[in-house]
């Protein structure tokens, strides 16, 4: 097997089903049966749902190019003095301040890592948008959405709201409903999904109210430069 993040051919290592160059999951089969392992940073990385902020090697291997980030945020037709961005997996919070610079959005990052959440919040420094992005600690899977989006709407003064995520498909699995529900109800305007997403198929989870409601589009677009894939999901337009 060919490790997707650092190219090697070195065999997966057989307990914890990880390259054993690199300590990627990124290249491990979703249906492969995995042993629980405990990786980077004290987390247990084998469930594949989240990946570590560095590899073994202290690379960062799982950062959006901003200039993938930057493509998708073109598509955006909100204004951004009324609009805040909530990047899952922050990693070191670059999207939020690129495009807090860019185009003034406000944002929020949600990072479980430490050492992510430190690197972060030097960035947010640097950049003299501490008034502007904010870094939380937690862990998004447990974090109740419609409850938390309503309480940032209100911290934050804004009535829109963008998802963006690079998470690994089982992830995007687990969140698939409610992100779709959240769109739905109008809590939120937009998810970006960088690399994978959660397909075209976005009628699950329908309830009687829903029918009422417009669909739901997905926009699928490569950057050129990188061959990166970015998915932006929104209402359809009435």
């Amino acid at each position: 097997m060919i490790c997707p993040v650092c190219h090697s051919s070195s065999t997966v290592d057989v307990e914890n089903y990880t390259c054993s160059t690199c300590g990627s999951l990124e290249g491990v089969p979703l249906t492969a049966t995995r042993r629980p392992a405990s990786r980077l940073f004290g987390y247990n990385w084998a469930s594949g749902t989240v990946a570590p902020w560095r590899t073994n090697d202290g690379l960062v291997a799982y950062k959006t190019p901003l200039v993938v980030a930057m493509a998708a945020f073109k598509e955006v037709d909100l204004d951004p003095k009324n609009t805040f961005v909530v990047d899952f997996g922050c990693g070191d919070a670059s999207i939020l301040v690129e495009a807090q610079k860019r185009y003034g959005f406000k944002g929020i990052g949600i990072e479980i890592d430490p050492e992510a959440i430190k690197e972060a919040e030097k960035n947010v420094r640097d950049n003299q948008a501490e008034g502007m992005i904010q870094i939380e600690s937690m862990d998004f899977t447990k974090i109740m959405l419609p409850t938390w989006v309503d309480l940032s709407k209100r911290k934050l003064g804004c009535d829109h709201v963008i998802f963006t995520m690079y998470l690994l498909p089982e992830a995007l699995k687990g969140l698939k409903p409610s992100l779709l529900k959240l769109l739905r109800e109008r809590k939120i305007d937009q998810i970006i999904m960088f690399k994978w997403d959660i397909g075209d198929d976005t009628k699950e989870e329908l309830t009687d109210t829903d029918s009422i409601n417009p669909g739901i589009e997905r926009l699928k677009q490569q950057e050129a430069s990188t061959g990166l894939c970015y998915s932006i999901y929104r209402l359809l337009q009435s």
